[in-house]
């Protein structure tokens, strides 16, 4: 049926390995000097020019590179065709046997074998193709020798989610930009294996949970009838429809990305213990196990930051001012790449320049930290540090937006330091008086409650102290001074 071919486009994709990648750029390397055409598409004497060949190649400079970095998935048919332009003769295509993709749908697999084919008769190694649909609905997967800091994480998190014979929903909690997605991404590849049933990725707020999840059961269970489900009239009927087909079939992960209304995504949640539930979320959910995911720590900042600029240029300083830049990010993730990223391009800006030119501009206002919209900008951020921080701030109620601004500009004052929550009030009630206002201590708890259920604000239980990652104060600062004008 038509639907059920749409549903297996991005099944469709994959990446190739290191190896791979290599004999494809030695091979094109060669062809250009074959044919005379080093000027087009190399740069200098070894570096290929992407836009140089692109075109010849037929494939959009983008995809191309995407393929030569083997960090994001790409469909089957892009390699394939690389592959033809790279070696410049026509492969046989017949299909194989089906070696690499047993858990694809029957709709991808003449593709998937003809790919496979094509890469094996050049002797590359073949291409990393989805278990099951995780590893091509999301861009962020990066290769796991640049994920840094997370292994303590990984394995708590693996933990949580193993408790034998009983239904275990985890969600890993955090601020926008630390890492909850790529966590949950890394997590699904190391342990895929852990799951004979399979990794089963859904986008909520890409809508229609409902749809996806007949997909993925459709997907795995050749059984599943589409018209039987079209015919259920409620979401609750088509649910009751898809999710017994999973019981008894072998532990699998359905990894929920995204949670923004618990309350609304809940029903959809299966209730069988064969099927272990990952909820990635900035919500603090009650009465679920949760990962609270916080910053990286300053060795593991520094070696993502060198994964991505080189060791050699974080030398400047003897090393210090990276260690600044870290700081001054908050040891933030997706802050730490969209800099980094920047730094890469610009292969002359210093770091102290740039460190300069953030506190100048404003952390949140430089374009460092606002990713561009051109895909070769970087293959893992979906948007900027500000619209990651817009994406919490919209949950907020009258109270905890006015106690975010409040505090905005109370730490202004007494810095980054971690400070008792009686201070603040203190404080908040001396500047009523002084402007003639009604001091509400009502409204700071509630504030304070939603900032800390949205992980905005970060409380250290033992000492009774709060502190606020300093980018995300400079965006309090940021609501503060438009509250103000």
């Amino acid at each position: 049926m038509v639907e059920t071919d749409d549903s297996y486009t991005t099944a469709k994709q994959c990446t190739l390995t290191r190896e791979g990648v290599e004999k494809l750029e030695n091979a094109i390397r060669e062809k250009a000097r074959r044919e005379g055409k080093t000027h087009n598409y190399l740069r200098g004497s070894n570096n290929l020019n992407v836009s140089g060949f692109a075109q010849d190649a037929e494939i959009d400079r983008g995809t191309i590179a995407k393929i030569l970095k083997a960090e994001s998935p790409v469909t089957l048919s892009s390699i394939r065709k690389l592959v033809k332009f790279a070696f410049g003769d026509e492969d046989d295509l017949e299909e194989g046997v089906d070696y690499t993709c047993g858990r694809l749908p029957a709709a991808a697999r003449s593709e998937a074998n003809a790919v496979t084919n094509s890469v094996a008769n050049h002797d590359l190694p073949l291409p990393t193709l989805p278990l099951s649909n995780f590893l091509a609905t999301h861009l962020g997967i990066r290769d796991p020798q640049r994920f840094f800091g997370r292994e303590e994480a990984l394995n708590e998190l693996h933990q949580k989610l193993q408790q034998a014979n009983q239904l275990a929903i985890t969600s890993i909690r955090g601020i926008g930009g630390i890492g909850k997605t790529e966590l949950a991404i890394q997590y699904a590849r190391r342990f895929c294996g852990d799951y004979p049933g399979g990794v089963w990725w859904l986008r909520v707020p890409a809508g229609n949970l409902a749809g996806q999840i007949a997909d993925i059961t459709q997907m795995r269970f050749p059984a599943f009838n589409w018209e039987v489900w079209k015919e259920r009239e409620s979401e609750t009927s088509k649910l009751q429809y898809c999710w017994p087909f999973w019981q008894g079939q072998g532990k699998a992960l359905v990894i929920f990305d995204d949670v923004e209304d618990y309350d609304d995504t809940r029903r959809y949640l299966p209730t069988i213990a064969a099927v272990r539930v990952l909820v990635t979320t900035r919500l603090k959910i009650d009465g679920m196990e949760q990962l609270l995911l916080g910053k990286l720590s300053e060795a593991a900042a520094l070696a993502f930051l060198a994964s991505l600029v080189g060791e050699a240029r974080l030398a400047e300083g003897g090393g210090e001012e990276a260690k600044r830049l870290c700081a001054e990010l908050g040891y933030l993730p997706l802050a730490l790449e969209l800099v980094g990223k920047y730094l890469a391009i610009d292969e002359g800006l210093a770091i102290s320049r740039l460190r300069a030119d953030l506190q100048e501009q404003g952390m949140l206002s430089h374009e460092a930290l606002n990713r561009d919209r051109d895909e070769g900008w970087t293959l893992t951020a979906e948007r900027g540090v500000r619209a990651a921080f817009e994406m919490s701030w919209k949950y907020l109620n009258k109270a905890g937006e006015y106690v975010a601004i409040r505090l905005g500009m109370m730490f202004t004052v007494f810095g980054r330091a971690p400070i008792r929550w009686t201070l603040i009030e203190q404080t908040e009630e001396q500047d009523c008086v002084r402007r003639g206002a009604i001091f509400d201590r009502q409204r700071l708890t509630q504030g304070r409650i939603k900032l800390l259920s949205l992980s905005l604000i970060e409380t250290e239980k033992e000492n009774a102290t709060y502190s606020i990652h300093p980018l995300i104060l400079a965006f309090f600062r940021e609501k503060a001074q438009r509250r103000e004008s």
